[in-house]
């Protein structure tokens, strides 16, 4: 860990620059739970600059994975269970999936602000 905490020969910068620059889950627990969560449903807001969500289920998400596509490429981020709202930069499109604590993962709810009116 000494190294990686030093950057020692830049090893931390090339490791986050390269194989670990997007987020990842934890692998899926399937003997403690196997249901897959509910879709979101997405709406943004009049200014089309923030998009939030809401699901029809009664278990608790853990995380929430955002994707989101800009005109440079697609981009991930791991949110945590209790955010609904996300402020976007220049999105041309937002999936979001609901992962359980068991790390099951639903269905993506997609929507484009373009789309929308």
């Amino acid at each position: 860990m000494k190294p990686l905490l030093e950057n020692r020969d830049g090893i931390a910068s090339r490791l986050a620059a390269g194989p670990y620059a997007e987020p990842a889950l934890v692998p899926v627990a399937p003997w403690l739970g196997r249901r897959q969560p509910a879709r979101p449903i997405l709406a943004f807001a009049a200014d089309k600059r923030r998009v939030a969500w809401t699901i029809a289920d009664t278990e608790p998400v853990r995380r929430w994975v955002v994707q989101t596509l800009t005109p440079t490429g697609w981009t991930t981020r791991l949110l945590p269970g209790e955010q609904r709202v996300l402020a976007l930069a220049a999105a041309t499109t937002v999936a979001v999936r609901a992962v359980d604590r068991y790390g099951n993962v639903g269905e993506p709810g997609i929507a484009s602000p373009v789309a929308v009116r």
